[in-house]
């Protein structure tokens, strides 16, 4: 259904985005996101119209060492029985008894460690895959998710749930195209809910339970100890104006309070900082004043600051306090917006041409500051950039050195490897013919028609003929074992001896030996010695005499007679 219905009307509708952007939570392993990623390029690749659309992932997980093995993209050869023939030709590579995700498909997903209940989400998504995630939170949870979700995604997009899960009474959000698939598309016109970035935790279902509770925060539920408290927290939130706090790196680390006018979660990578988030009109002069109030006990007041949201341009003024108490809040910044009314603007404004030229005499020397500012920015960083140049140019100059000194040596290596080149082919040339020097006395050997052995120093099997394993139990599997443990057909129970007695006399031993048969044998014992006449071990051969023997014998028959 995705891949035949959905992708392609989406594609259809989105003729002139060339980019989607989809997002899977509790992406584990990297499976679901790989596979939405495969199917969007078998989707693409089917439409010959949408080729050169693409698709940008982010996966993300509460699991770093899960999102570690899903950047990896390796799994285990056992996947070959649950992705068909086509898809693992097409988009693995396999390797060790192992599949890995190529590197086109890999290059569409980004994994990130996220929390759903937590951090900002992704924004303007087409696709929001959230599947058997929900099912662990209770119904007062996913009744906040689902907005949230709706306030993630452009129009037109569809969220995609698991076999068990449904949008419950939020079907004015998502109406459902293929209930069976849980397949749902955001829905139009309906009212615009305040997006709740669920800075806390909320209840988790009996399946949950098991994970640790997280810290309370700003927008917690209200404590129901006393009637005291619970009466402060009704105030703080209907009456208290919006407010953030801080720490010195401008991250928030507790909100209280409506911030959607003043703030908004960046589009991309999760980032819960305050400059990143401050909406425009608020992020130059806010940035000069958490330096300013960093270094003093007194407030900052920032009066009449225009910001330019979605709804229109408003203004607001804003107080900024370093936070000394409590300690665990100390070097911290409170920053408290108090919204500008409009018939109070409008009031201002029928005060006649005197409060307006002041009015516009302000507007105009905050335009001047910020243009001066701008101009010292802009001399600092021609400084920097002129340091910057010098030095770049001085490391220049050291790199036409290192390039000259890498010339020279390259030559030197070309000079060595033409040297080299013409040593190896004399090597070459010199192991064909000692290859060809083994082969003709391999045959000489062969054609002798002569048992020959050679033993090395230890009595070892080095090397034979064809005519001596079949008198000796040889094959080639026993070059290398001692002489002692190699059967014969001969009844020379000595010869392991005497080959020792002529490796350390160096004499001759000649004797007729007879087989288990009829046939003798002439076995001469002898030292094997090498061309520069060192004694490198012991040649026995064995010479056929039986037709000798025969005769000898018949001459003795008739002499007798």
């Amino acid at each position: 259904m995705l891949a035949n219905v959905t992708l392609p009307e989406m594609l259809a509708h989105r003729v002139a985005e060339r980019k989607l952007r989809a997002w899977v939570i509790g992406c584990s392993t990297g499976e679901e996101a790989y596979s939405l990623a495969m199917v969007f390029a078998e989707t693409v690749q089917r439409l010959s119209p949408h080729r050169e659309c693409t698709m940008q992932i982010f996966a993300s997980d509460l699991s770093a060492e899960a999102l570690a093995i899903a950047r990896l993209g390796r799994y285990p050869g056992s996947i070959g029985t649950a992705v068909s023939p086509e898809r693992l030709a097409r988009f693995f590579t396999g390797h060790e008894n192992q599949y890995r995700v190529t590197k086109e498909i890999r290059d569409m997903v980004l994994f990130a460690q996220h929390n759903v209940l937590l951090d900002p989400p992704f924004t303007r998504l087409d696709v929001l895959s959230c599947r058997n995630l929900m099912i662990y939170f209770d119904a007062s949870l996913q009744r906040k998710l689902l907005p949230l979700f709706h306030y993630s995604m452009r129009t037109g997009g569809v969220l995609v749930l698991g076999s068990s899960e449904t949008v419950g009474r939020m079907s004015n959000l998502f109406a459902a195209t293929e209930s069976k698939l849980r397949l749902y598309v955001r829905q139009e016109n309906v009212p615009r809910l305040a997006p709740d970035f669920l800075i806390t935790p909320f209840p988790l279902s009996s399946k949950a339970k098991r994970d640790p509770p997280m810290p309370p925060s700003g927008n917690s539920e209200p404590p129901r100890e006393t009637l005291q408290a619970a009466a402060e927290y009704l105030i703080l939130q209907a009456h208290a104006p919006p407010a953030v706090v801080v720490n010195t790196d401008g991250d928030v680390v507790f909100i209280s309070g409506s911030t959607g006018k003043y703030l908004e979660p960046a589009a991309g990578k999760t980032n819960w900082n305050f400059h990143a988030m401050a909406r425009q009109g608020l992020r130059e002069p806010l940035a000069d004043a958490l330096k300013l109030v960093a270094g003093q006990r007194n407030p900052v007041h920032l009066r009449g600051l225009q910001v330019q949201a979605p709804g229109g341009n408003h203004r607001v003024d804003v107080t900024l306090q370093a936070l000394e108490k409590p300690a665990a809040m100390q070097g911290m910044v409170m920053i408290v917006f108090n919204e500008v009314p409009a018939p109070l603007a409008r009031r201002a404004r029928r005060k006649g041409n005197g409060a307006a030229d002041e009015s516009h005499e302000a507007a105009l020397q905050q335009y001047r500051d910020e243009i001066q500012k701008l101009r010292d920015e802009t001399r600092a960083s021609r400084e920097e950039l002129q340091s910057t140049n010098e030095e770049l140019q001085s490391t220049n100059e050291e790199l036409q050195s290192a390039n000259e000194e890498l010339t020279t040596s390259k030559e030197e290596m070309q000079s060595m490897n033409e040297e080299l080149q013409t040593i190896n082919a004399e090597m070459q040339s010199k192991l064909d013919d000692l290859a060809l020097a083994q082969s003709d006395m391999k045959n000489l050997l062969n054609s002798t028609d002569i048992a020959i052995l050679f033993l090395d120093k230890g009595l070892n099997v080095r090397r034979y003929t064809e005519r001596a394993s079949k008198i000796i139990n040889l094959r080639e599997s026993d070059v290398g074992r001692p002489l002692s443990d190699i059967t014969t057909t001969l009844h020379y129970p000595t010869l392991h001896e005497d080959a020792q007695e002529t490796l350390r006399t160096l004499i001759f031993c000649e004797k007729q030996i007879r087989d288990l048969g009829s046939r003798w044998f002439s076995v001469r014992i002898m030292p094997y010695r090498r061309l520069d006449n060192v004694i490198d071990g012991i040649v026995i051969t064995f010479v056929d005499i039986t037709a000798a023997k025969e005769l000898e014998s018949n001459l003795r028959r008739t002499q007798q007679s």
